[in-house]
């Protein structure tokens, strides 16, 4: 599992994964546009939430170029699916 090879990583994307999710239930259950703009803290996290997901980006990338060099073979794959590739897989090492 991907997520036990990237402990920092799934910890933040678990972060991000909730703020995205609370904004939309609160943007559902006030699904108004002015409403929406003017909620308290929502920039702010949503821009936080962005710096995570480059934080996790990079983690990612760096994850993936372990793998590559491990197996050359990879280097002929897109992140997309060397990521699906990983993702069968019983026991990444």
């Amino acid at each position: 599992d991907i997520m036990r090879q990237m402990p920092v990583e799934g910890k933040l994307f678990k972060a991000v994964d909730a703020v995205w999710r609370e904004a939309m239930q609160n943007t559902f259950d006030a699904p108004g546009v002015i409403t929406t703009a003017r909620r308290e803290g929502l920039l702010d996290s949503l821009i936080n939430a962005n710096a995570k997901l480059d934080t996790i980006q990079k983690g990612l990338a760096d994850y993936l170029e372990t793998k590559m060099v491990a197996f050359p073979r990879f280097f002929f794959l897109s992140a997309d699916e060397l990521l699906e590739i990983l993702a069968e897989t019983k026991e990444p090492r």
